[in-house]
């Protein structure tokens, strides 16, 4: 597939909607905003200022890692993930990179909107056209990144923090962001699961009490640019690291080069990591069942892995990965890795939170954690 030569109105349905998050707008509003009222969630509003937590600098943030489990038992942490984002000017594009769950390559880019509860959100084709083009100067490689396009139709790592991000709208949580009216818009209905274990009570639900709806007012829209990343699952398997030289290498100078464009042209981007952990148990084809001393060794590995992240060694972070071929299925090794080749030593990652969701039904776990990324001389 080339890339596209003009701007396109294609556009998919959100297919959670009515399954991990209510389907109605004003109750998805209302319902992404209860994150914060969550135990052990951020702080919302005044009460956050009066905290004392600094605001990372405009100038050098980045954008955050969130998780992408089911929304339903996850409140905390996605309060934690999005928190940073309302103390930011709103963005003008969200860069995100999520996991390709069903991808049959290693990076892959899309033109399609989303079309969720809160209305139409535009991809950013152009930006995507000069992504793909500009890694088609270094590969023949940069086909891959369009060729499998239909890995996006059903992405929750693509589909949650963007909702999240309309809702943040909705409700005015950005800094110098007026709230964006709330209307109807009819979404199909899919009966299909997030990958996460639903707990009953872990989230708030639409029959909670209502806050008072947020007073529409106009606000600018936003677009998207979505790619789904793999797992080097060849490269930690043969223990060579990928190099400059690579499609990873030529994907991350292209982003980081759009980047640079778009800040000079005025443009605002933010990126959303929509990661998860460690899947481990018997639902994930292990040997073993998840007990609280597998969950105390899997944080105690993953804060060595992040070590590495935040340290911003990308030799260490693989090798770390390779010892042992990332049996614990840490899905978030290929949006990691691309976040290193991009900036390098100047990428930072302050970490906000971790959590475990576990379900004794299989005695499986999914792991996830929260944080925000800013270039390393912000401070």
């Amino acid at each position: 597939m080339r890339p596209p030569t003009r701007e396109l109105n294609l556009q998919r349905p959100a297919t959670l909607a009515g399954v991990c998050y209510p389907a109605d707008a004003q109750k998805l509003v209302q319902y992404v905003r209860r994150f914060w009222d969550a135990p052990g969630g951020a702080i919302w509003g005044a009460a956050a200022k009066e905290s004392g937590a600094p605001a990372p600098a405009a100038t050098h943030y980045l954008g955050v890692i969130a998780p992408h489990i089911d929304l339903r038992v996850a409140a905390d942490a996605y309060s934690h993930a999005f928190d940073t984002l309302r103390t930011q000017p709103p963005a003008d594009t969200y860069l995100i990179l999520g996991v390709g769950h069903h991808a049959m390559v290693e990076w892959s880019m899309d033109v399609f909107g989303y079309e969720t509860p809160l209305g139409h959100i535009p991809c950013n084709v152009a930006a995507v056209k000069e992504i793909v083009e500009a890694v088609a100067l270094e590969t023949p490689q940069a086909a891959e990144l369009l060729m499998d396009t239909q890995a996006h139709a059903r992405e929750h790592s693509i589909e949650f923090p963007l909702i999240c991000l309309q809702a943040m709208r909705a409700l005015g949580a950005c800094a110098s962001a007026p709230p964006l009216p709330v209307t109807e818009t009819k979404t199909r209905k899919r009966g299909k699961k997030a990958a996460a274990t639903v707990q009953a009570g872990s989230a708030p639900t639409a029959e909670s009490p209502e806050k008072p709806d947020p007073p529409p007012s106009p606000h600018p829209p936003f677009t998207f640019i979505p790619i789904l990343c793999g797992g080097l699952h060849r490269e930690l398997r043969s223990g060579k690291a990928p190099g400059p030289r690579t499609l990873l290498g030529a994907l991350a100078r292209a982003l980081r080069g759009y980047l640079d464009t778009a800040a000079a042209r005025g443009e605002r981007v933010h990126i959303i990591t929509s990661i998860d952990g460690c899947h481990q148990g018997p639902r994930f084809d292990h040997d073993y069942l998840v007990t609280q001393e597998v969950l105390a060794d899997t944080k105690e590995w993953e804060e060595e892995l992040w070590g590495h992240f935040s340290a911003a060694d990308f030799p260490a972070f693989f090798r770390f990965l390779a010892r042992d071929c990332n049996e614990r299925y840490f899905d978030g090794v290929g949006a990691m890795s691309l976040l290193l080749f991009m900036f390098g030593d100047k990428l930072r990652y302050h970490p906000a939170c971790w959590r475990a969701s576990f379900d004794p039904r299989d005695a499986s776990a999914v792991s996830f954690s929260s944080g925000w990324l800013e270039l390393a001389d912000a401070r």
